[in-house]
């Protein structure tokens, strides 16, 4: 299983990779607090799960694009935002892209393990 997250904060973004590697120890996880970068990435490497902040504060595309560009590539990818935004805020931009999970920030490592625990079985 290939995973790719996106997160603000590096060091964020190593202790969710951390997390998710002790949840699916078989995933091959890739992380990036850069969209363009993400976009870049997942051109030429698929990803199964995107695990996405909605608003990335170091960009000009914030996490909803990006699971746009990933899904019009790959609609099956799951997608679950990870964010501390008002889901409300961008209920119908969500609507849209049919999310797999949310998480509010800050999330537990159980939230977390429940999110992607049908995705191992």
């Amino acid at each position: 299983m290939r995973v790719v997250l996106t997160e603000s904060s590096p060091l964020q973004l190593k202790l969710l990779k951390e997390k998710i590697q002790k949840i699916i120890p078989d995933a091959e996880i890739s992380g990036f607090w850069n969209i363009d970068e993400a976009i870049e990435y997942e051109k030429g490497n698929p990803c199964d799960v995107l695990i996405t902040e909605i608003e990335l504060y170091r960009c000009d595309k914030g996490g909803i694009s990006l699971a746009e560009i990933v899904k019009e590539k790959n609609p099956n990818v799951k997608r679950i935002f990870a964010t501390v935004c008002d889901a409300n805020e961008y209920h119908s931009e969500l609507l849209k892209l049919q999310p797999y999970g949310y998480l509010t920030k800050t999330y537990t490592e159980a939230e977390l393990t429940a999110e992607l625990k049908s995705l191992v079985n």
